[in-house]
C-alpha cells in the first residue's frame, strides 16, 4: 500500500564510533515530518558489501520500502539498522556490469 504525497528528503551523513548514519525527513500531508536515521556499520564498508557512493541511494530505497510496508509493518522506528541482509537484496536488484563487459566503460568518441 502506497502512502499518498509522501515527501523524501535526503538530510545527510554523520560518522560515529563504528557506523555512519544517514538521516532523511519524511513528511506526509500536512504534517511537520519526521527524521529517520539509517544506521550502516563500518564493517559493511570495510568488507566491501556497500561503497560509500551507493550508500545513500541504498537508504533511499530502502527508506521507500519501509515506507510502502508501514501501514502492514507499523511505523518506521526514528533509527534503522541496516542488515547484510539488506545489503544483499539490494545487490540484487541492482546489478554491477562486469569489468569489460557492455556498459562497463564509456567509449572514446
Amino acid at each position: 500500500m502506497r502512502i499518498a504525497h509522501v515527501k523524501l528528503w535526503y538530510v545527510g551523513m554523520s560518522s560515529r564510533s563504528g557506523a555512519r548514519d544517514y538521516q532523511f525527513i519524511v513528511q506526509s500531508g500536512d504534517d511537520d515530518g519526521r527524521e529517520v536515521t539509517l544506521s550502516i556499520e563500518d564493517a559493511i564498508f570495510s568488507k566491501r558489501q556497500l561503497s560509500f557512493q551507493e550508500a545513500p541511494d541504498f537508504c533511499y530505497q530502502k527508506l521507500q520500502e519501509k515506507l510502502e510496508n508501514e501501514a502492514t509493518e507499523g511505523p518506521i522506528r526514528k533509527r534503522e539498522p541496516v542488515t547484510a541482509l539488506d545489503v544483499t537484496r539490494y545487490r540484487d536488484s541492482h546489478e554491477i556490469p562486469k569489468r569489460g563487459s557492455p556498459g562497463s566503460r564509456r567509449s572514446a568518441t
